[in-house]
């Protein structure tokens, strides 16, 4: 059931955004909450620094802990991050999906997107309003739970609204596709440079070695 009453607050900023409107989305300014195969997330585009600080303390998330972000498609992944052959295939197999890959930057990102080794985490989503945000962004955008930090996944939009729609510091929109099926989070793989797979946290997805040619 999607959203039907919007309550009326001093203290609320957060809009409700219908599904026909994300190109009201200003992708320099604006932070939005949206649906993702896993979970709604909290996004923003990938290279605005200030908005993922702000996220920080919509999260109340210390800064050490590093966003992963969303791509559109595997090309737009492939214009921002560098691709092994064990990783594009990875890529090929298992996207759009809950598999993301770390992968080494093409170009200067914010540092809270930078995790082990320098890389970040990516992933295109399965869910088609998650693809055609990073799409209209023009650029891959950040995909953390849209929960308070150390909270479960957030799956229903009512309750995200009341947990943000009072707090000091807010998403600026929030796209609401409904209830979410409570799926497990995206499964998160290293791809030595020696081409040995590591799974760094095991999701919904079960990564199986593929044989590469040399």
């Amino acid at each position: 059931m999607y959203l039907i009453t919007i309550v009326n607050c001093c203290f609320s900023i957060m809009k409700i955004l219908a599904l026909a409107d994300l190109k009201k989305i200003n992708f320099k300014k604006e932070i939005f909450v949206y649906p993702t195969e896993t979970a709604y997330g909290i996004g923003a585009a990938c290279d605005q620094l200030k908005l993922l600080e702000k996220i920080l303390l919509i999260k109340k998330r210390p800064a050490h802990k590093v966003f992963p972000v969303i791509s559109s498609s595997f090309s737009q992944a492939k214009e921002w991050f560098y691709f092994s052959k064990e990783e594009e295939r990875l890529a090929k197999k298992y996207w759009p999906g809950p598999l993301t890959i770390l992968l080494k930057p093409k170009k200067n990102l914010p540092i809270y997107l930078l995790g082990q080794e320098g890389r970040v985490g990516v992933r295109v989503s399965g869910n088609v309003v998650a693809r055609k945000l990073a799409r209209l962004a023009k650029k891959p955008i950040v995909a953390t739970s849209a929960n308070l930090s150390g909270k479960g996944n957030s799956y229903d939009p009512r309750q995200i609204w009341e947990d943000f729609y009072q707090a000091k510091y807010q998403p600026d929109w929030l796209i609401d596709f409904g209830l979410l099926p409570e799926n497990q989070s995206s499964t998160v793989l290293l791809c030595h440079d020696d081409g040995r797979l590591e799974i760094l946290r095991q999701g919904g997805v079960v990564v199986k070695a593929l044989k590469i040619s040399r």
